[in-house]
């Protein structure tokens, strides 16, 4: 007596094609978006050539992410291996040191007043005498 198990198909696992959402960008997308970022890390602002980094998703696609241009980012090596699916770019930045800068309204700065200005409240104009020539 043996038993036949049933006929499954199974995805190909270890094929070369890869699924529509873990496509590879082509040579041109990456051109593009490292041009977009300027040659520069977008977490640690560092300048590298165009060997030295890698396209990164903003939200990684295993946590919702999608693979559109506008969700990939252009990161030094380094900072992509810190990142990885779990940290977001300012988390990152926080395990750096790197301030980031806060986006605001400016303060105005103002003439500096004198003392006296502030003393008096208002502007005491220079006297001069007038020079006689004897």
């Amino acid at each position: 007596m043996s038993y036949r198990l049933p006929k499954i198909e199974l995805p190909d696992l270890w094929g070369d094609e890869e699924p529509e959402s873990r496509r590879r960008p082509s040579r041109a997308e990456e051109k593009a978006i490292y041009k977009r970022y300027k040659g520069k890390c977008a977490i640690c602002k560092r300048k590298t050539d165009f060997s030295d980094g890698e396209i990164d998703h903003i939200k990684p696609l295993s946590k919702g992410g999608s693979d559109s241009p506008r969700n990939k980012q252009w990161l030094c090596h380094r900072c992509n291996k810190l990142k990885g699916n779990t940290r977001t770019n300012t988390q990152v930045r926080k395990l750096l040191g790197i301030n980031e800068k806060k986006k605001g309204k400016r303060r105005k700065v103002g003439k500096r007043r004198r003392k006296s200005d502030i003393d008096f409240g208002f502007r005491i104009p220079k006297f001069e005498l007038p020079k006689f020539d004897l």
